[in-house]
């Protein structure tokens, strides 16, 4: 991939790439949404129905790599909150760092799903007869109260993130202009706007869904059972789409989550065509319609199983500037 922005107004970017098949794309974004209102590859049919699916993932690649080059330069709103790999990110920071007491409070229905599912207690959502049989995952979703510019830049050029650095820069983002976590977190306090009780990481979460059972029946479909998804008028920032395992404790369980998240980071630089930070080259499940799309499709390799050697991280398609 190659990628240069070529074209600039108030209300608009233009981007030029050069995709991986070798094919030019030029992109043209609305800054305040990422919505694309040009779109030119005349190389590739006009119509998607009229082109091989590797080319309209080649196209679908470069508006998505538009959306966060656009994001990541211009500092514009073009990326949706999921999947957006700043936002994953500072989930993980989030999930990491909150006490035993806090992680408990937000996820225990998530974790006694998993529990129920293998008999060691109730689960919060039967799994309806109809969905056995068919590939079934437990599902939760995860919404922050920061806004985009206090988590862009969470997985900046350059930096090999670990779970240290990114607790460091979700301090800074909770801080605010007050560059004191502790003080934004005394006075969210004193005007009742969290618990007495509450610690930093609150400030980053706004909500944390009721669980969810999905299962796919049949390709491209998904069926869903159970709770209430938060009234809040956006998409979620990160959703957990596991399929059914036996955690030992809620430690291993949290575990599980971070590696479900660092997979997902994965996959967002993956499907723009370019390599994931060092960090994040790693192998196992995501979200399920991007495992299907590892699993199908030979632009991609298998990146979501472990059972298998990945010969190709698309480092050779990345600009410098992006790795």
């Amino acid at each position: 991939m190659k990628v240069k922005i070529v074209g600039e107004d108030d209300e608009g970017v233009g981007v030029r790439i050069a995709d991986n098949a070798g094919v030019e794309q030029q992109v043209e974004l609305y800054k305040s949404s990422g919505e694309a209102f040009h779109h030119d590859a005349d190389e590739y049919a006009e119509s998607p129905e009229d082109r091989a699916y590797e080319a309209n993932e080649h196209v679908a690649q470069g508006r998505r790599l538009a959306k966060y080059y656009v994001y990541r330069k211009r500092r514009c709103d073009t990326l949706p909150p999921l999947p957006n790999p700043d936002r994953l990110a500072t989930v993980a920071a989030v999930i990491a760092g909150l006490s035993d007491d806090r992680f408990e409070q937000y996820f225990d229905s998530y974790y006694r799903q998993f529990r129920g599912y293998s008999g060691e207690c109730s689960p919060v959502v039967e799994v309806p007869p109809e969905a056995e049989g068919n590939p079934i995952f437990f599902e939760t979703e995860v919404y922050l109260s920061l806004t985009t510019d206090e988590v862009r830049g969470f997985l900046a050029d350059g930096d090999e993130p670990t779970i240290a650095t990114l607790r460091e820069g979700l301090a800074d983002a909770v801080a605010g202009d007050i560059h004191n976590p502790e003080a934004r977190l005394r006075t969210a306090r004193s005007e009742d706007t969290v618990p007495e009780d509450a610690e930093i990481d609150d400030l980053a979460l706004e909500a944390v869904s009721d669980v969810q059972v999905m299962w796919s029946p049949a390709s491209n479909e998904k069926e869903r059972v159970g709770g209430e998804i938060p009234d809040i008028d956006r998409k979620p920032d990160a959703k957990f789409q596991l399929a059914p395992f036996h955690p030992e404790s809620r430690e291993t369980f949290r575990g599980q989550l971070l590696r479900h998240l660092r997979y997902q980071i994965r996959d967002c630089y993956l499907t723009m065509g370019i390599a994931p930070p060092e960090p994040f080259r790693v192998q196992g499940p995501g979200l399920f319609n991007r495992c299907t799309w590892f699993q199908h499709y030979d632009v991609y390799e298998p990146y979501h199983r472990t059972d298998v050697d990945i010969t190709d991280w698309q480092v050779d398609e990345t600009p410098d500037e992006l790795l």
